[in-house]
């Protein structure tokens, strides 16, 4: 017996053309939360073949009911809506899909909460394809707001900030998958910590990939590598304070060395000695190194290992 697989289109026939949410086809929706009121979607799968389609979301409250939010109605610019994305407790919990305007499904779906300082492995086709990275941060996309929260998207300064602040990092890859367009194609920025083998990298890594292309670790895996970053941290505090402990001696000493009996000391000074100081005061004062040490995000970080 030969059993054939075909996909079946879901929705009106158009122009003598099937458009529409290919059937069987599951929606997978990328989102976290940016802060209490709103939630951010970042990327969204979607098998539909249309050219366009238009989407929008809401955060139901306690007492709201998701049947309510069923009936599809047009925009102001009399667009029809394809798609209605109802939170609630912070989760997804639905999703509408307007097949006709007489007949609105419900399809399956896939929801991935991801928040920044989360600790993922890089599944992309990349030369850093298993590595683990640590999320830095995440551009805005689709933004969905609680009935209670006042935030004027339009005009609230952090969030024009945080919009700004989109991808700054160079893509490694970008998803081929089908997906709606929320202007950012889904990348977030990640700072690469290991290797696929589990080793921490020697320098500073940052890359911007598509959140489809991460995968979640076991929670072993990632106390294993939290364990090494701190390792890793707390070797690079000693290098620090070490390093700042011998600028700091320098200068004490230059200090003294000004102070007592420095005419007599400058009439016994080679040549030699005298560019030893003018190369420490144009190297270490002028260029405010001890100040450069206690300010730095690195020791500010790690201070606490002392």
């Amino acid at each position: 017996m030969k059993v054939i697989f075909e996909a079946v289109l879901i929705n009106e026939q158009r122009k003598k053309k099937f458009l529409g949410l290919v059937s069987n086809s599951r929606i997978k929706v990328y989102y976290s939360l940016y802060n209490q009121n709103i939630i951010n979607t970042i990327h969204v799968h979607v098998n539909d073949t249309n050219e366009a389609i238009s989407v929008d979301a809401f955060y139901l409250e306690k007492e709201e009911k998701e049947i309510d939010y069923k009936n599809f109605s047009k925009d102001l610019k009399g667009k029809k809506l394809d798609y209605k994305f109802l939170f609630k407790n912070y989760k997804l919990t639905k999703i509408f899909y307007a097949m006709s305007e007489d007949f609105i499904d419900e399809p399956e779906f896939d929801e991935v909460k991801i928040c920044i300082g989360k600790i993922i492995r890089i599944q992309a086709n990349s030369k850093y394809d298993g590595y683990y990275a640590k999320i830095k941060s995440i551009p805005l996309g689709m933004l969905t707001r609680r009935k209670n929260d006042d935030t004027d998207i339009e005009k609230d300064n952090q969030l024009k900030l945080d919009k700004k602040i989109s991808n700054i990092y160079p893509a490694e890859s970008f998803c081929s998958d089908r997906s709606m367009d929320l202007k950012i194609h889904g990348h977030i920025d990640l700072e690469v910590v290991c290797n696929n083998k589990s080793e921490l990298l020697s320098q500073n890594l940052y890359v911007s990939v598509p959140v489809c292309q991460l995968t979640f670790i076991s929670e072993k895996e990632e106390v294993s590598i939290e364990k090494l970053l701190l390792q890793s941290l707390n070797i690079k505090s000693k290098d620090t304070l070490q390093e700042f402990n011998d600028i700091f001696a320098k200068y004490i000493s230059f200090e003294k060395y000004l102070s007592d009996n420095s005419a007599e000391h400058f009439n016994q000074l080679t040549q030699e000695g005298a560019k030893e100081i003018l190369s420490f005061f144009d190297v270490e004062i002028n260029e405010k190194a001890l100040t450069k040490y206690l300010e730095n995000d690195e020791y500010a970080e790690v201070n606490f290992f002392f």
